[in-house]
Parts: structure tokens; C-alpha cells; sequence
């Protein structure tokens, strides 16, 4: 099988959909369950604004109603710029 998306390390700072989100090196990083059906969210991209990079994430369930910003099932995650690394997608439930 061949990778779909390459994002070498020196585009970790820049705009991208798909791939994996990105955190400080030297932080700890959680990744986002959904609110109402407790399952990690799949990441859709990073965006890169001019203090931060917002990941965003959003629930792929059947179970829960995606799209409705008061519910829980979408989250954005914001992260300065610093030393950046990728975070590692865990095991699907």
C-alpha cells in the first residue's frame, strides 16, 4: 500500500487537509473524543493562521448528529508555533 499524503517535516507548519494533526515537542497531547458517543475523532487538516495552527477533528459515528456546533461532535485544537512534531493517530475503536 502506498502513503496517500506525504507532508514532509518542513511543511508541518503550513495549511493541510488530511495527514496527521501536529503538537509541540515538547507537550503532552490528547486526542479529541467526541462529547456524545465517546470515540476519538477523525482529523480533517491544520490550518495555519498568523499566531497559532488550528486542527480540527469531527466524529465519523452514525451515533451522533455531526454539525451541530453546540453537541460536541467537532473540535478544533489550537497549537502555537514552536518545535512541531506529528501526532501519532491512535487505534480506531
Amino acid at each position: 500500500m502506498k502513503i496517500l499524503i506525504y507532508c514532509p517535516n518542513s511543511e508541518i507548519d503550513k495549511t493541510s487537509f488530511g495527514g496527521l494533526p501536529v503538537a509541540l515537542d515538547c507537550g503532552f497531547a490528547l486526542w479529541p473524543k467526541c462529547c456524545g458517543c465517546e470515540r476519538k475523532l477523525r482529523f480533517l487538516g491544520k490550518i495555519a493562521t498568523e499566531n497559532c495552527l488550528l486542527n480540527f477533528y469531527m466524529c465519523s459515528s452514525d451515533e451522533c448528529p455531526t454539525g451541530d456546533p453546540d453537541f460536541g461532535d467537532n473540535k478544533d485544537v489550537s497549537v502555537l508555533y514552536g518545535d512541531l512534531r506529528y501526532i501519532d493517530a491512535p487505534a480506531r475503536r
